[in-house]
């Protein structure tokens, strides 16, 4: 039998500055336990003071009610002597007044000392205020058996007299305690004391959240109505005994309210929301534990909060916002989460954070998120989605491997220098409504089949200059319904809807003068086979550079010009042409005459010709004349050809080059008889073999 302060019903105002003060305690001890000594351990630590008198009332009706006046000893314990003088405990001025202010039948749980006879209240407290730290204990073996009950009896103090360097309460949760309780703070201040735990955790009974707060949700924690609860400086985790619900959440604060969750501690695996802060209220988390959570980690309609570096991995939302709120959570992380982020006109600081393989790594609708360096690879429905009137900062963030659209912005604005988006499902950028975004210098690189590095749809506007698009499956730059997209100075291919520099239906990419542009990867081609010219015969083309020419319907015979000969060094199907840059006369040209390999190559002879008229002597039997005739380029050694203008009658004619530039032509008749040509023009052509 001992001293349970949890029975304490209320400590009434003294009157006057010395005057009574009484104690209402209810205990189903006998009186020789309570007036025994060390029976009341610890008297002093729950505001009775040496002197005061505790008015005794037995809880099962069977005895008198009696009074004590407690003898507070050096160590803080109490003695309950019983005096049949109590007059003696006051001045006879102090007595009458305490007489007319107070009578022991008067006394309840909910009473304080009231005078009629005073125009005010007296100064001081309730009870005195502590000058010294105080811990108390909770759980088996511990001084209260609740954290409700150990609250009840620090309220009591009303809180620490002030003292340079600060005055505080702990409670202290004993190893194996598990909360199966709700806490309720309303209108009163209790941030003066602590909340921490022996064990590394503490688990919170889910069963025992039966208590609607707000006709609503089921906290373990409450703070409403300005009240600011007290410092939660433990790790607590709520089981899954109970009805599965949305609305068992951790910590809710609400109606101007106040709370901190020190760094380590806070309530994770919440069937609701972990910490719920709402209606002008505040809450300070840093580094805090609200991973877990059924519905959401952390909820902030119209407050501050700060949940910086925090864990709230795993949850359904990461990070839900609504209202006027803002949100510091700086480097924290929601990775694993179905939705990552999902605000609705908040403002949100989410640098450095990490939102790592969610279902979706954010969702913006309205207000201002900065997120830059922020993380938000892998995720498997969509990466960062930003719509209706939003500006989002995302500087240097990354949204790769995404299992859908990397950055969708609809009607918002968005500024991204740096993003990387490498290898998503779809569209790397995806511009609609409106929507401006500033990408200069990402990596957008592998965006998938029949996506775009850049797509911009419906009057969006995109800087992408200095991007890289390279590896996209459709192409890496497409402006559609008037939309514009800068891609200068940037890499990738402009999909064949736009011409590069030009506006038309579609809107435009700017591509500027380097580097040049196609409309595939390797390729210049038109949109549909054998449709297109280049150029037309009053806007001609002035000047083509082509290294290899494709002819042919399937594009195989090829046109192609080097130093060297081709025998045995480039690789075509017959039909093919080469031109010998280093040729000299017949070895200009080649053709590939035969084979699919190196070899088969044939070099096309080269010719010159010159004219003459001339009119042949009768010629007998067996005689025959020469004459000469002028062929520019002839060189000895080259191949010599004639004809004559008229029938030769069975003279033959023959050719040789003599000199250069010269080639004689022989007419001679072996026909049997006389023959005399008359004049005609003498043809001479000269073939060059090189």
């Amino acid at each position: 039998m001992s001293f349970t302060p949890d029975t304490l019903s209320v400590i009434v105002q003294p009157i006057g500055g010395d005057g009574i003060r009484f104690v209402s305690y209810r205990t189903d001890d006998p009186v020789e336990s309570v007036t025994g000594a060390g029976y009341f351990v610890g008297a002093r630590k729950f505001g009775i003071r040496n002197h005061d008198l505790v008015f005794v009332s037995p809880v099962d009706g069977s005895g008198d009610p009696y009074i004590l006046v407690i003898e507070i000893g050096p160590d803080g314990d109490g003695t309950g002597i019983i005096e049949s003088g109590l007059v003696d405990a006051a001045t006879a001025e102090q007595g009458a007044k305490a007489d007319t202010a107070l009578q022991p039948s008067d006394i309840g749980s909910d009473v304080q000392a009231y005078s009629s006879n005073l125009d005010v209240i007296a100064s001081s407290s309730v009870a005195p205020a502590f000058d010294a730290n105080v811990t108390v204990t909770v759980g088996t073996g511990g001084n209260f058996s609740t954290i409700n009950a150990a609250l009840a009896a620090l309220s009591l103090i009303y809180g620490p007299r002030y003292k340079k360097g600060g005055v505080s309460a702990t409670i202290s949760l004993l190893s194996g305690f598990v909360m199966a309780e709700q806490v309720v703070v309303d209108k009163i201040d209790l941030s003066w004391i602590t909340i921490d735990a022996v064990d590394p955790v503490v688990t919170i009974s889910r069963a025992a959240l039966t208590e609607a707060q707000y006709s609503l949700y089921y906290p373990a924690f409450t703070a409403s109505r300005g009240a600011r609860l007290p410092i939660i400086s433990c790790l607590f985790e709520m089981d899954a005994s109970g009805a599965v619900s949305e609305m068992k959440n951790g910590i809710f604060i609400v109606d101007g309210s106040w709370g901190r969750v020190d760094p380590g501690a806070g309530v994770r695996n919440a069937g609701g929301r972990g910490l719920h802060v709402a209606n002008c209220s505040s809450c300070v988390a840093r580094q805090s534990n609200f991973s877990g959570a059924g519905e959401c980690a952390v909820r902030n309609s119209n407050s501050q909060v700060e949940v910086r570096e925090s864990n709230l991995q795993n949850s359904g939302i990461g990070i839900k916002l609504a209202g006027a709120g803002i949100t510091d959570a700086e480097d924290a992380n929601v990775s694993g989460s179905t939705l990552g982020i999902e605000n609705y006109e908040s403002t949100l600081r989410f640098g450095n954070g990490i939102a790592n393989n969610c279902g979706t790594g954010a969702y913006i609708e309205g207000g201002h998120v900065e997120a830059d360096f922020a993380s938000f690879d892998g995720a498997t429905v969509q990466g960062v989605e930003v719509r209706l009137g939003s500006r989002v900062n995302l500087r240097s963030a990354s949204i790769d491997t995404c299992g859908g659209i990397a950055l969708l912005v609809s009607s918002a604005t968005v500024s991204a220098p740096n993003l990387s988006a490498i290898n998503a499902v779809s569209h790397a950028v995806y511009g609609v409504n409106g929507a401006n975004i500033d990408v200069n210098t990402a990596v957008l690189t592998g965006a998938g089949a029949a996506s775009y590095g850049v797509l911009a749809q419906q009057g969006a506007m995109i800087n992408a200059q200095g991007a890289d698009t390279t590896g996209a499956g459709a192409a890496g730059y497409r402006a559609q319904d008037g939309s514009i997209i800068n891609a200068r100075g940037a890499t990738g291919t402009v999909d064949s809807t736009n011409v590069p520099n030009v506006v038309n239906g579609n809107g435009v990419v700017f591509t500027g003068d380097s580097p040049p542009f196609t409309t595939g990867p390797t390729t210049f081609a038109p949109a549909t086979d054998n449709t297109h010219d280049i150029g037309t015969t009053t806007n001609r083309v002035r000047r083509a550079h082509i290294v290899d020419l494709r002819l042919g319907s399937n594009g195989d015979r090829r046109g192609l010009s080097s130093t060297g000969s081709p025998e045995g060094a480039i690789t075509a199907p017959v039909g093919s042409f080469y031109l010998r840059q280093d040729g000299i006369a017949g070895s200009v040209h080649y053709a590939k005459e035969s084979g699919a390999g190196s070899t088969g190559w044939g070099a096309t002879p080269s010719y010159r010709s010159g004219t003459a008229t001339y009119d042949p002597p009768s010629l007998v039997d067996g005689d025959g004349a020469s004459t000469t005739v002028t062929v520019t380029g002839a060189a000895l050694g080259d191949v010599a050809l004639a004809s004559f203008s008229l029938s030769t009658q069975g003279i033959t004619v023959t050719a040789a080059v003599t000199a250069a530039n010269t080639v004689t032509v022989r007419f001679q008749n072996e026909t049997g008889g006389t023959i005399d040509l008359a004049s005609g023009t003498l043809k001479a052509v000269v073939l060059k073999t090189g």
